[in-house]
């Protein structure tokens, strides 16, 4: 019976270590402290008919899975957050990227625009150039045109 007990002791004792220590997913983890907990459980209940070890393997194997279920539903709602994390960034790059190509955009038509403008004053004058070498804007002091006709 000491020897049972002494068993059972050790037995959870190294399962509460493990469980503490943890595995690399939370399932593994869960499982360890599900198993741990209920062998303890199991063989506080087994001790009462004299059979705790028998308990403490019973309580172990349903703790563990349990735990373990409990594990997998936290690792599957952790990947589904990092898909949702993904999407919402990918999403942000994604807005990010349009708005560049918007602004890149509105730099090429303003480029455009002031480049229109800049050739329509230097054709303006190029025009007024031509009409001065021809004499056409040439006034006098009185505002009357060098060859002797008004407007």
């Amino acid at each position: 019976m000491i020897r049972h007990k002494k068993l059972v002791t050790t037995c959870t004792t190294l399962s509460l270590l493990a469980g503490l220590t943890g595995c690399a997913s939370k399932t593994g983890t869960a499982a360890l402290i599900g198993g741990a907990g209920g062998a303890a459980v199991g063989a506080a209940i087994g001790s009462a008919d004299g059979k705790a070890g028998k308990g403490a393997l019973i309580g172990g194997a349903i703790g563990a899975i349990g735990g373990a279920l409990v594990g997998n539903s936290m690792d599957q709602a952790d990947k589904e957050k990092a898909i949702r994390q993904e999407a919402r960034q990918e999403a942000r790059e994604d807005v990010r990227e349009e708005a560049r190509e918007v602004a890149r955009e509105e730099a090429r038509l303003e480029a455009r625009e002031e480049a229109r403008e800049y050739a329509e004053q230097r054709d303006e004058q190029r025009r007024d150039d031509r009409y001065d070498d021809r004499g056409y804007n040439d006034r006098d002091e009185e505002g009357a045109y060098a060859d002797g006709y008004d407007d």
